[in-house]
């Protein structure tokens, strides 16, 4: 029966993640997961590592009752939000063109990553009353900074077939931060089978498929380097066999919560 090999949260939309040995699964998506994002301190539009792939290079792990945030070793300064997070200013923000309200959380943080990007920001937090209401078919959901869909989830086998396919071409291989996912199953028999799948039920919690994940030009981001490649988005389009959205991985809805853990079997509903 397929398992879950890792669990991961995105405390800073686009910036590095963490691992978790379990988490708490609320109608948001996974514990933490992308609750703070970097804007655009003059329109409020989120920053991502499409626009700036240094984002990718950025660490924020909780330390007691702060984020602490650290840029690569050439970044000899640190920075820190209070946890939970501060209610400060009202912001309206918005991500691919879909607006809400945040709010910012200070100059302290918005300064050190203005000198890192070179870029006036600011840093904002969502609240539960501020997440976002959406509907796919009968199904509410709430997402928090998310692009689409509160949990992203991927397989070993999907992986794994598309890193056979870039060493046969000369390429290197990938693992599996360059395609961000909260949750990574092991077990699971056929590459890109998770497309096909209803939900998934993880215990006594139920998760839904949305729909496939298309990719973006961050997967071509190295999440160690910050550097740009066409790889692996372009051997992936082909491996797929199309010229429109490139799918690898799945959405997922809550629609029961409760706690997941590395290691916890997980039963495919089709």
């Amino acid at each position: 029966m397929p398992s879950i090999e890792q669990l991961l949260f995105y405390p800073i939309k686009s910036c590095k993640g963490c691992s978790a040995p379990q988490s708490n699964v609320s109608s948001y998506g996974l514990e933490h997961d992308r609750r703070f994002m970097v804007i655009d301190a003059k329109n409020g539009v989120f920053f991502s590592q499409r626009t700036f792939p240094r984002l990718a290079l950025v660490t924020a792990i909780a330390e007691g009752q702060h984020l602490k945030i650290r840029g690569p070793i050439d970044m000899s300064i640190a920075a820190s939000i209070k946890l939970p997070f501060r209610d400060g200013p009202i912001r309206e923000v918005s991500v691919h063109k879909m607006p809400f309200s945040a709010h910012d959380q200070g100059d302290i943080v918005a300064d050190w990553f203005s000198v890192y990007l070179d870029h006036e920001c600011r840093v904002v937090a969502v609240s539960d009353q501020q997440m976002r209401r959406r509907q796919h078919g009968e199904l509410p959901f709430i997402i928090s900074n998310h692009d689409s869909s509160p949990i992203h989830l991927i397989t070993n086998s999907s992986l794994s077939s598309l890193n056979q396919e870039l060493v046969r071409v000369n390429e290197k291989s990938v693992n599996f931060d360059r395609f961000r996912p909260n949750i990574v199953l092991k077990g699971v028999k056929n590459e890109f089978e998770e497309e096909t799948w209803r939900a998934v039920r993880v215990g006594d919690i139920l998760l839904q498929v949305r729909k496939p994940t298309g990719r973006c030009s961050i997967t071509c981001v190295d999440q160690e380097s910050g550097e740009i490649s066409k790889e692996p988005l372009k051997t992936l389009a082909r491996m797929r066999k199309t010229s429109g959205p490139v799918n690898f991985g799945v959405y997922l809805m809550p629609v029961t919560t409760g706690v997941i853990r590395v290691g916890d079997e997980v039963e495919i509903l089709k």
